[in-house]
């Protein structure tokens, strides 16, 4: 069994821990317990990247071995390292030899491993499965696979269910992919490149939580067993493991938690019910962003808590969910209406971020002297949501306008586009929401501000008291305070900064040559043509060595800081330190792309990645491939699907889920528009061949 890489929408904030990645190669240390405290580190061998933290809609067995490890690392006062390996095969290789302490991937537990490794007791269980497509009427059942060709990922326990079922069925074949791993044998058989492939429960839970192009045929009868394993000569380390399971991995059995602040802190994390969506929760740059976000993890760290964000399916889902105990708080900017007041199973926090609702409508429209003008006019808004009933009241006053209910799986953001797109004729905003798209568009506007004043809570269930008076004296403390004002300007105020730079190239006029050296080393040093990095340092940071971004991103090349330490760099502000962390994370983007591809388009996925993150550059080209665009070219290709992610019916079936498309597409084009034409002015200076970048407009 591989590892498994869950879906999308759910991210887990460990609070008060140092916690690294490397890439690197590790010293070899082969200690127990006791060295292991005295180095001060406690490594974890996985095949995740680091760069691919994605979100989920559930709960997977990875993010609980990310709270206990971290909670072990934070008791043992060590730091907490991952190590990240090629291969799963690699990982107990690498153990042996002492690169890293404790395999957590999701390994299962075999006769043949126990011979090399020591486990420790079970920490779950799965059942692997053979899947075909949702649409693929030939395969409903184990009746239906004979003389069939299952693919399955090379060197995993999937090679030896295979064998168990054909001597069932004797005709069965069986394709070993060495070089696709089980998540993309999972969107091969949803294309129909692929007619069966073989996938443990967790893998297919996690695919089916965020789309459903897939089917279960067959489920193999033997349950699985994995655990972490540990070297032979570690019985200290594999005693505290077990000590701390037998305690606590009872407490996380169940998807359904119900408990007030007391058992939170005993089960050691808090659920966090939101929206993916750029007011609430998203991921930008490979980081985690959002109001929301920020607001529940400052929280979660004074609650000394592990935070788990947790997106449902749709909008209705959210308040169910909690009152089930499939999260612990709601948090998505939440108005009061009369129908969240009558229900007895919730209760609203103490409030924040006052806010008027108002009428948008396009560009082109006229504003409304008072909401009378309503009249005739179409409204549409989603019924759940605490616009429709104001409406409702608006329009039984005697106002004649036509109050239309948009679908649930719509966000506010996306109504207002098809408002600006004439689908729609008018919606209701909330000011927040508006806000942010008057940020990034300029086809809609404001037609009528209601006089009436609303606030934002959040919800917790009405038993969890503790809890809410936790929540209540939170906001009591923060609302309106340095912590509260400074998230609140980065999304409200002034997120412009999170843009795209708009500035374009005007030639001799912006200078390069204090950094030449810099840059030429370092982009010699990966292979990278060095007038490219210089384009991309004038989009970053405009050769402003001091700049900072609002989200914290530093320097000529605006690394973040987090960033520069998986780069192995301390100091991000220092100009020789930023170019070399800000190349060589461009280049270890670049090695995510394959190696057939050409040179180019990697640089263009590159330099997508860097800006918008890796993960929604895969999604994207998985959406190209879904929409028979070409998803090994950029231009026009994948970057007309990138763009969709911004519209949640793609970014809900999208693994790392909502981006801001647009952002990537100018970045990358204004990188190489300047690269071409600082290709162009070193030309003037020494003839020579020039490339030429052929580019068509974008929408």
């Amino acid at each position: 069994m591989k590892s498994w890489i869950a879906g999308a929408l759910l991210f887990i904030v460990f609070p008060g821990l140092n916690f690294l990645w490397s890439q690197e190669s590790e010293a070899l240390f082969t200690g127990d317990l006791d060295a292991i405290k005295k180095r001060g580190e406690l490594r974890i061998l996985v095949t995740a990247t680091p760069e691919l933290d994605e979100m989920t809609r559930r709960i997977s067995p990875r993010e609980y071995d990310r709270i206990f490890l971290s909670d072990i690392a934070e008791n043992m006062n060590v730091v907490l390292k991952y190590v990240y390996v090629e291969k799963f095969s690699d990982l107990i290789p690498a153990l042996r030899d002492g690169r890293g302490d404790i395999i957590a991937d999701n390994i299962s537990i075999t006769g043949a491993r126990k011979k090399l490794v020591d486990y420790t007791m079970p920490i779950s269980s799965t059942q692997d499965q053979i899947v075909a497509a949702k649409s693929n009427r030939k395969v409903k059942s184990e009746n239906d696979l004979a003389n069939k060709n299952i693919y399955v990922e090379a060197d995993t326990t999937y090679v030896g269910s295979f064998n168990w079922l054909k001597n069932k069925i004797p005709s069965l074949r069986m394709t070993s992919e060495k070089s696709c791993d089980t998540e993309s044998l999972l969107y091969k058989v949803s294309s129909g490149e692929v007619e069966l492939a073989i996938a443990d429960t967790n893998y297919t839970l996690g695919y089916l939580s965020f789309r459903d192009d897939i089917k279960i045929v067959y489920t193999f009868p033997h349950k699985i067993f994995t655990g972490w394993a540990v070297r032979k000569n570690c019985p200290a380390l594999l005693k505290t493991l077990n000590d701390y399971l037998s305690v606590y991995l009872p407490k996380y059995k169940d998807h359904i938690l119900k408990g007030d602040l007391p058992e939170l802190k005993k089960r050691k994390f808090i659920r966090v019910l939101t929206r993916n969506n750029p007011s609430c929760y998203y991921i930008q740059r490979g980081q985690f962003a959002g109001f929301e976000y920020e607001l529940a993890r400052k929280f979660a760290e004074e609650q000394k808590l592990y935070l788990i964000m947790i997106v449902p399916p749709k909008w209705d889902d959210m308040i169910p969910w909690l009152i089930e105990g499939k999260g612990d708080i709601a948090a998505a900017l939440i108005s009061k209406n009369t129908e969240r007041l009558n229900m007895k199973e919730i209760s609203f926090c103490a409030p924040y971020c006052e806010n008027n609702d108002r009428i948008v409508g396009r560009i082109s429209d006229r504003p409304f002297k008072s909401s009378a003008s309503l009249k005739g006019r179409t409204v549409w808004v989603r019924r759940d949501s605490s616009y429709w009933e104001p409406l409702s009241e608006l329009k039984a006053s005697g106002i004649n306008f036509t109050l239309k209910a948009a679908p649930e799986t719509l966000e506010t953001f996306e109504i207002i586009d098809k408002v600006a797109k004439g689908e729609y004729d008018l919606t209701v905003s909330n000011e927040h929401i508006f806000k942010l798209e008057l940020m990034r568009r300029d086809d809609v506007k404001e037609l009528f501000r209601f006089e009436k004043t609303e606030r934002h809570h959040w919800l917790v269930r009405s038993e969890d008291v503790l809890l809410k008076k936790a929540v209540d004296q939170f906001f009591k403390r923060e609302y309106r305070q340095t912590f509260f004002n400074v998230v609140y300007n980065r999304y409200f105020k002034y997120s412009k900064q999170a843009a795209a730079h708009s500035e374009s190239y005007k030639g001799s006029d912006i200078r390069v040559c204090s950094y030449d050296p810099i840059i030429k080393e370092y982009s010699s040093k990966y292979d990278f043509n060095w007038l490219l990095v210089c384009a991309q340092i004038c989009q970053e940071s405009g050769f402003d060595h001091t700049k900072e971004s609002y989200v914290g991103a530093i320097g000529l090349m605006q690394v973040m800081p987090a960033t520069g330490r998986e780069m192995g760099f301390k100091d991000i502000k220092n100009p020789t330190n930023n170019v070399h962390a800000g190349v060589k994370y461009l280049h270890k983007m670049r090695t995510r792309f394959p190696e057939n591809l050409p040179d180019s388009e990697r640089e263009f996925f590159s330099l997508a990645s860097y800006n918008v993150g890796l993960g929604h550059v895969i999604d994207a080209r998985r959406l190209a491939r879904e929409m028979n665009l070409d998803p090994n070219r950029w231009f026009n290709n994948v970057e007309t699907a990138i763009q969709l992610l911004s519209r949640p019916q793609y970014a809900s079936r999208a693994k790392y889920g909502y981006c801001r498309g647009g952002e990537p597409v100018l970045y990358v084009r204004k990188i190489i528009q300047r690269y071409r034409a600082y290709k162009q002015d070193e030309a003037n200076k020494c003839p020579g061949p020039i490339e030429r970048i052929k580019l068509k407009p974008t929408n």
